[in-house]
């Protein structure tokens, strides 16, 4: 049973929390819940909330003086039978009015459930239809009455439809709002369509049950309204696009795998216009899945175009000056990084980079005037540290914020937008500590494995000792066939702890970590371990340690160019992923002396010297992780020299929590993905499974800017590389949610990082996504 609320019109919610109360069940709130729906309706009327709260019991339980002091009973039955008893109690008083004026009515009020008018024959204006006869294909039907609980029939204005709507899934945009859709006897001569309270019902297949009274299970339900190409049954959504300095446009879009037809997008399009002619002239189509678009392409060329404009991913993407990679609030120092400040960034700042940096210490927020992706390092840094981050156009033009630079702000990112304020030392401080953990982590490390092991006789129990890179791979040799995997060796942490350890560069540390400017003066701090690594790089090897780096090097064939990966006892974790807190190299034997520092041994200190690079004692400082028990590993495989395409992936459907699939970044040569030069942009995709068939269809976000734009096929990845990589991914996915026991997490997924070699999908590496 849904609130009973005034008739007649729409309530505006506003304020997100108030807004997920009221959209759901009195009986299933408790008293603190509901002060805060009372206090929610108090602070839009200049009224007492006790006055309040006794017009809203009036209306919610029908006047039954009874029920009013037991709004906290939580009473799990219907409530009890209006009063039409008029003037009775506050409900035909004037404050009643207020809150029907609040609410948007214009009538008396009265204590009958929020209807919609179902549209279809009518009997008479003021009639609303409760019951109809379902249609010959599906014994449940769309022409229902409704209350705003459940959704409505018609969208009059936009106010409605944001009631109705929630933030919207589309990747990329900001300020969206998205309303979900049922149509009901479309082979009929009477199709009808029911716009779902999205809030309340977040799947088609809930709504379906809930309030149209659909008895099918999902499975049933699916092959219904999805899959049947003959089908009665219509699922989709319309998501409101808003754009700068114009009118926002409305995309009509369906499920990426829904093989839609013309007539059923038609349809589609007409109802929905029909019924929110608000947005009748912004409506477009939005083909979200390949499929769907070449079925507007091939109507097309058939000369029967849809009455729609069909608007392709890319284009709807086209001209987005606001992206929220990632939700929060931060304080800090608002910064301008484009090379005029020599001061490195910390997490006492909240930065705005004129490009996309490669390295990214912790900062307080982040705010880039180039385009990011969810997969960027700069975006996977801010996940786990919980730091807002979003790209905004021209952010360093903007007079609001230019007259913060270098002061104090509170900065904060919303699915909507953004806010930025002036703040106080002392509220950045207060925010900064209660981010930070309160006890020091031991990071754990077995110096007892004295000797590389190749990766076939490593599992995920050796991972105190070659760290969570090294066990990683080494899991995948174990579950991907020979050409999706790599071969190689993990080197342990001792030789490591060895290396620092003989040669005195232990004390060195303790010693700088000491000193008072270390923890004061960032400047000198960056300076000060650029001194360090540059001692450790130039530091000889024990006699003992270099001969046995000669020997692992000459364990893989001669000429052999290598990759050397970091692979440290405090990246690649759960919660922790450290994503380019660490150095990777490669060593070539056949490139010039120039070309590469130096031999095999020199190559692996500049890997374990990167344990000390600004960013990573920044990290480590802010989630108090002890500097001197951290160890660095290293994996070490041959390297790849590919001329094919390079990504990374998530093993999930980052937008839609509901929807499987796996999102993709991927460019057409080794272009960095993760941190891009020169505005180079990556496609994203997401490969969304075919219950049907078990393929994937792939679902283009964006295409890659590297890639002629001429071209008829822009897509990076050929059609059976796309499948190859949904099929190794999923096994990546379903291994090690067993392996690291997680299979109670729903939102558990691998990022994993993958080349094309030889027109063939091989994985390089795979760790826990942080989210």
């Amino acid at each position: 049973m849904g609130w009973i609320l005034p008739p007649g019109g729409v309530v505006e919610l506003t304020h997100t929390i108030a807004k997920n109360l009221y959209a759901r069940p009195p009986a299933q709130l408790t008293p603190a819940e509901q002060d805060v729906v009372v206090a929610w309706v108090a602070g839009r009327a200049p009224v007492s909330e006790a006055d309040v709260r006794a017009a809203l019991l009036q209306q919610w339980h029908g006047g039954n003086d009874a029920q009013g002091p037991a709004l906290a009973r939580h009473n799990d039955g219907p409530p009890p039978p209006s009063s039409t008893t008029p003037g009775r109690g506050v409900a035909g008083s004037a404050l009643g009015v207020r809150l029907q004026q609040l609410a948007g009515a214009t009538t008396t009020p009265s204590v009958r459930p929020l209807t919609h008018p179902a549209t279809g024959p009518a009997t008479s204006p003021a009639t609303s239809q409760t019951t109809t006869t379902a249609t010959a294909a599906t014994p449940w039907s769309a022409k229902k009455e409704l209350t705003l609980w459940e959704g409505a029939q018609r969208l009059p204005d936009r106010a409605t439809f944001d009631a109705l709507g929630r933030p919207g899934e589309l990747p990329g945009v900001g300020g969206m709002r998205e309303v979900k859709f049922v149509i009901t006897g479309a082979t009929t001569g009477d199709p009808q369509v029911a716009f779902i309270n999205t809030n309340a019902y977040p799947l088609h297949h809930g709504f379906a049950k809930g309030a149209l009274g659909a008895t099918d299970d999902l499975a049933a339900f699916n092959a219904r309204a999805y899959f049947d190409p003959g089908r009665d049954v219509v699922c989709g959504s319309v998501v409101a696009v808003e754009r700068p300095g114009k009118d926002p446009v409305y995309a009509l879009q369906f499920l990426p795998t829904d093989p839609m037809t013309a007539p059923l997008v038609a349809l589609s399009a007409k109802l929905v216009r029909e019924r929110a002619p608000f947005l009748a002239g912004d409506l477009v189509y939005h083909p979200v899945g390949q499929a769907q678009l070449d079925v507007a392409r091939a109507a097309v060329a058939a000369g029967a175009p849809l009455p729609v404009p069909v608007v392709p991913t890319s284009e709807l993407l086209a001209g987005v000056t606001f992206s929220p990679l990632n939700q929060g609030v931060g304080f800090g120092v608002l910064r301008l990084i484009d090379g005029s400040d020599p001061r490195p960034p910390t997490a006492k700042d909240v930065v705005i980079f004129a490009r996309l940096p490669n390295d990214l210490s912790h900062t307080a927020g982040v705010i880039t005037l180039d385009p990011q992706t969810p997969l960027s390092h700069v975006n996977l840094k801010a996940k786990q540290n919980g730091t807002p981050n979003a790209y905004i156009a021209g952010a360093d033009q903007l007079a609001d914020v230019k007259k913060l630079l270098g002061a104090v702000v509170r900065f904060e990112v919303t699915p909507q937008g953004y806010s930025l304020r002036a703040a106080t030392a002392d509220e950045a401080r207060a925010h900064r500590e209660s981010l930070r953990p309160t006890t020091t982590t031991t990071p754990p490390r077995d110096l007892s494995v004295q000797a590389p092991a190749p990766l076939s006789r490593v599992t995920l129990a050796d991972l105190p000792a070659f760290g969570a890179k090294s066990v990683n791979a080494a899991e995948l040799t174990r579950i991907l066939p020979p050409e999706a995997r790599m071969e190689g060796v993990a080197v342990p942490f001792a030789f490591y702890d060895e290396f620092m350890r003989a040669t005195g560069l232990y004390d060195v540390v303790t010693t700088m970590l000491a000193e008072p400017r270390f923890a004061t003066d960032d400047t000198w701090r960056e300076s000060r371990l650029k001194r360090f690594r540059r001692q450790l790089r130039d530091t000889p090897l024990p006699a003992a340690l270099q001969a046995k780096l000669d020997e692992l090097q000459r364990s893989f064939p001669p000429g052999t160019a290598l990759r050397l990966r970091s692979s440290t006892n405090n990246e690649d974790l759960p919660g922790f992923n450290g994503a380019g807190l660490y150095s990777s190299r490669t060593w070539d034997p056949q490139a010039p002396a120039t070309a590469q520092k130096g031999s095999f041994a020199d190559v692996m200190k500049d890997v374990w010297s990167s344990l000390w690079s600004f960013r990573a004692v920044e990290e480590r400082t802010f989630h108090r992780i002890d500097h001197l028990t951290t160890a660095m590993g290293v994996l070490v495989h041959p390297s790849y020299d590919h001329d094919g395409a390079a990504g990374v992936a998530v093993t999930k459907n980052i937008y839609d929590p509901h929807a499987p699939g796996h999102y993709v970044n991927v460019q057409p040569t080794d272009d960095a993905v993760t941190s891009p030069e020169g505005g180079a942009i990556p496609e994203e995709l997401l490969l969304r499974p075919d219950a049907r068939t078990g393929a994937f269809e792939p679902q283009t976000l964006r295409h890659s800017n590297l890639v002629d734009p001429a071209r008829a096929d822009r897509a990076v990845l050929t059609p059976s590389q796309q499948q190859e990589l949904g099929r190794v991914l999923d096994t990546i996915q379903q291994h090690f949610q067993r392996a690291l026991s997680a299979q109670a997490n729903r939102g558990f997924a691998m990022d994993v990082e993958f080349i094309v070699d030889d027109d063939r999908v091989r994985v390089l590496q795979a760790r826990p996504w942080v989210d």
